[in-house]
């Protein structure tokens, strides 16, 4: 009660919280244990995906500034999905561009899961996180950029390895092999977010070049000379199974 009151005074900032609970009235301490051991070590995280969907639905209607306030009140989730409508928006670049690795091979939250398209969304946006939004360790190459450039970035990329490494890319392949798994995704956007970024390799401010001139294709051949190694061209380094 004094907590209420508290929050009434400063505003009503928690008047208004919805915090569910549960109440057990009168119960054995033996049903408390076991109901309690039952809802907390056998819950499931529930996706996000849809979450981020729903987000940047949201952007572009009024109630956005409103519920921007309460997101940032709470920094642990806002600084998770901040920057996911533009990471959507990027998806849908290449989900939609023919000549894109990702061309339809990107799994959304509505659609039913497929032994051969394995990366989710989730997966995706998670792993071009580091290229988009910058941290205290490192700096995000694309921070600033369109997501139609972004994605022309992502498809040199994706493109160059499909070069050197055509074995996962062909048809019905994709479940056997890492490389379209959260392991294989995330660490290979991360090698790319090294390349571009990372002053002791060298190479960064050359290949970023390329990008604001608009040449890609001259990107992409720099990535594929780049990851011509054989830790990456060799098919069974990534086999699901190995």
């Amino acid at each position: 009660l004094k907590d209420i009151e508290s929050a009434t005074a400063v505003g009503g900032t928690l008047a208004d919280f919805e915090l569910p609970f549960i109440l057990m009235y009168s119960t054995p301490k033996l049903n408390e244990i076991v109901e309690f051991m039952t809802r907390h070590k056998t819950q499931k995280a529930v996706p996000t995906d849809l979450a981020d969907q729903l987000l940047r639905e949201a952007k572009g209607q009024k109630l956005y500034k409103q519920l921007e306030k309460q997101l940032e009140a709470n920094k642990t989730i806002w600084k998770d999905i901040a920057w996911a409508p533009e990471a959507l928006d990027v998806i849908d670049c290449l989900r939609t561009d023919p000549t894109s690795v990702w061309h339809k091979n990107i799994r959304m939250p509505t659609e039913s899961a497929n032994p051969f398209r394995v990366c989710t969304q989730r997966t995706f946006t998670s792993s071009i996180k580091p290229l988009m939004v910058s941290s205290k360790r490192r700096d995000a190459p694309f921070e600033n950029e369109k997501p139609q450039i972004i994605a022309k970035y992502l498809n040199a990329n994706w493109n160059a390895l499909k070069a050197v490494l055509p074995e996962p890319f062909k048809d019905l392949a994709q479940s056997k092999y890492v490389v379209f798994h959260l392991v294989g995704v995330y660490s290979l956007n991360l090698v790319y977010h090294k390349l571009l970024s990372d002053e002791t390799i060298g190479v960064g401010p050359t290949l970023l070049e390329y990008g604001k001139n608009g040449q890609f294709n001259k990107l992409q051949t720099a990535l594929e000379g780049l990851y011509d190694v054989d830790a990456i061209t060799n098919a069974d380094n990534w086999d699901k199974y190995y």
